[in-house]
């Protein structure tokens, strides 16, 4: 019998929306327009989960100056073509009214950037059902995963939510890896963009679809 978890996260890109379309395209485009070298439709889909800066030093390689430059150009690019490409995964939808008719407390802790988030997530008719939507914010200096995952957890005790017992929903070893910097349970799902279910080996448990996810919280 798992715990009773009081107050749900949600990462966002490969756990709520299909974002590697319009991640990749937009990741190519920045790639092009810097002069750096071209990566393979394999090496694009590693962007899907990281913080931008990361993926662009750690995956493509480039210094910081020019990943700083990089995230600037992507962040511009993405807002302009990359919701459109994006679609919520099947089931999704479905999880969040029954959570939300539940009375459970849900939220959203993510890499993007938490305008971008939010405009996202309006965009497919979801963001009201979220206490909360919690992103990268460069401003304040908030991109590790962990710290947004502690962010959220703030809000969500300043909205009244109960946060003793949270539970962060993820698709990627940052999911798991950052829940777990927050002391935060992670429960993995496989509809998103992890290579294998090693990558989630750290999470309380892996599961298929978001009707286990209902399943589970039940």
């Amino acid at each position: 019998m798992h715990r009773r978890y009081t107050s749900i996260l949600f990462d966002l890109d490969g756990t709520l929306v299909d974002t590697a379309p319009g991640i990749t395209s937009c990741i190519a485009y920045t790639l092009e327009t810097l002069g750096w070298p071209q990566e393979s439709p394999e090496q694009l889909l590693l962007h899907c989960g990281p913080p931008l800066y990361t993926g662009f030093t750690d995956i493509s390689g480039m210094p910081a100056d020019t990943a700083q430059r990089a995230v600037a150009v992507y962040r511009e690019r993405y807002v302009a073509t990359g919701i459109s490409r994006s679609q919520v995964f099947p089931g999704i939808q479905d999880l969040l009214e029954t959570l939300h008719r539940r009375g459970h407390p849900l939220a959203v802790a993510t890499s993007k950037s938490e305008d971008t988030a939010v405009q996202m997530l309006t965009h497919f008719g979801i963001a009201s059902l979220f206490t909360t939507i919690t992103g990268a914010d460069p401003a304040s200096g908030r991109s590790a995963k962990a710290d947004v995952v502690r962010t959220a957890c703030e809000r969500l005790a300043r909205s009244g939510a109960d946060v003793t017992a949270p539970l962060l929903i993820g698709d990627r070893i940052f999911d798991v890896d950052g829940g777990r910097q927050a002391g935060v349970d992670v429960l993995g799902v496989r509809w998103g963009y992890a290579p294998d279910d090693e990558e989630l080996s750290g999470a309380i448990q892996i599961l298929d679809t978001p009707e286990d996810v209902a399943a589970f919280l039940e």
